[in-house]
């Protein structure tokens, strides 16, 4: 995994084809399934790291998503699932900040260090799977908006 910087030659990207429509709740969640294929760019080496590679793919392919969504903010969450039948279970994320995104912050570098070397763990995986992933981005204001409680108190009397 590259420290912090854009992969310079990836061997791998995901194209993602939407499954069933977007759903929406009150302009706040939108989560979007999709069939999601492995594209490769060039042979493997003996350096590539597959795992690595996959999970790298995976980082581009929701920044990709976030950069298409204009009604994201720093503040809004992003929540992933992956799933490949040759996976015993699905890949669940923590909730991350469409900001730590943007920032490759240390945690996301993290979690994705862990999803890596489980996807190295499994032997069974290989280039030609084909996966599910599901994306949710929740609309989150940033701090300090809305009334503060001294507000509306005053807005009640």
């Amino acid at each position: 995994m590259t420290g912090g910087g854009a992969t310079v030659n990836p061997l791998l990207d995901f194209n993602l084809r939407p499954m069933g429509a977007r759903r929406n709740w009150k302009n706040v969640v939108n989560k979007q399934r999709y069939d999601a294929t492995l594209q490769q760019h060039r042979n493997p080496s003996e350096n590539d790291d597959l795992g690595c590679e996959v999970t790298q793919a995976l980082r581009r392919a929701i920044e990709r998503q976030i950069t298409s969504d204009d009604t994201l903010t720093p503040h809004s969450t992003v929540h992933f699932t992956m799933q490949s039948n040759t996976f015993t279970h699905a890949f669940q994320s923590a909730t991350f900040t469409v900001q730590e995104f943007e920032d490759r912050s240390a945690r996301l570098d993290t979690y994705l260090h862990a999803l890596t070397a489980k996807l190295n763990s499994n032997e069974e995986f290989a280039l030609d799977d084909s996966f599910t992933m599901e994306m949710t981005f929740i609309h989150t204001p940033g701090p300090g908006s809305g009334r503060s409680s001294r507000e509306t108190l005053w807005a009640r009397l």
